[in-house]
């Protein structure tokens, strides 16, 4: 025998009151902010410029890795590869 149920129709939403979701948010966020402490990155950081060393992105990437490195306490590395019409550069691991 099968029973018919407002609940149990398809596409029905049982709304949950306020006071869950709160009390969920408080139990999920330091979870989360946890998650995010880490030491991120573990390593130096390499900027992959796709132009030749001595011209503007070269430069703007160094100042830019300068700044970085200062602020977030981590070395970066300004890795130029220039070639291919500056094909190389977006395409390298």
């Amino acid at each position: 025998m099968l029973v018919s149920s407002p609940y149990l129709q398809k596409n029905h939403f049982i709304p949950m009151p306020a006071h869950l979701w709160i009390a969920s948010l408080l139990v999920l966020l330091p979870q989360f902010f946890a998650a995010t402490a880490a030491d991120y990155p573990t390593r130096s950081v390499r900027f992959i410029v796709p132009f030749a060393a001595g011209g503007i992105g070269d430069i703007m990437a160094r100042v830019i890795g300068q700044r970085l490195s200062e602020n977030m306490g981590q070395s970066f590395v300004v890795d130029n590869r220039p070639g291919a019409n500056s094909i190389i550069g977006p395409i390298w691991r």
